[in-house]
C-alpha cells in the first residue's frame, strides 16, 4: 500500500524479456541426496555416488530416461537411508528412503513406470 492508495500491479514479462528455453534431453529428474551419508543417523554403508551411478545404469535404456543427480540435503532425513526422489510430470513426485543401492533402483524404477 503506498500512500496514494494499493501498490500497482506488476506488469507480466515480455516475450522478449524471458530467457531462451534449452531443450533438455531428459523429461524428468531423480534426485539423491549426498548429504544423508553425512548424518550421525544417515545410512552405516549406503553412499550417494554408487546408488546414482546404479540408477543411472537401470534407466539407461527407458523411453523417458531421466537425468540423476546428486543434490545437497532434500529436508527429508530419512534415519539409516538416503533420500531419493524420483519427480515425474506425469504423477508427482515420490520420495523414497533405500536402505540399499537395489532399493534406490527398484523404487525409481516402479515410479517411472506407474506403479
Amino acid at each position: 500500500m503506498t500512500k496514494h492508495g494499493p501498490a500497482p500491479l506488476p506488469t507480466l514479462p515480455r516475450e522478449h524479456d524471458l530467457p531462451e528455453r534449452l531443450g533438455a534431453p531428459w523429461r524428468d529428474v531423480v534426485l539423491v541426496c549426498r548429504q544423508c551419508q553425512k548424518r550421525g543417523n544417515g545410512p552405516k554403508v549406503l553412499k550417494a555416488k554408487p546408488v546414482a551411478a546404479a540408477l543411472r545404469a537401470a534407466l539407461k535404456h527407458a523411453p523417458q530416461r531421466p537425468r540423476v543427480v546428486l543434490t545437497n540435503c532434500l529436508g527429508l532425513c530419512p534415519r539409516g537411508a538416503l533420500a531419493v526422489v524420483a519427480p515425474s510430470a506425469a504423477q508427482g513426485a515420490g520420495a523414497y528412503a533405500a536402505r540399499s543401492e537395489a532399493q534406490a533402483v527398484a523404487a525409481v524404477t516402479a515410479h517411472a513406470a506407474g506403479q
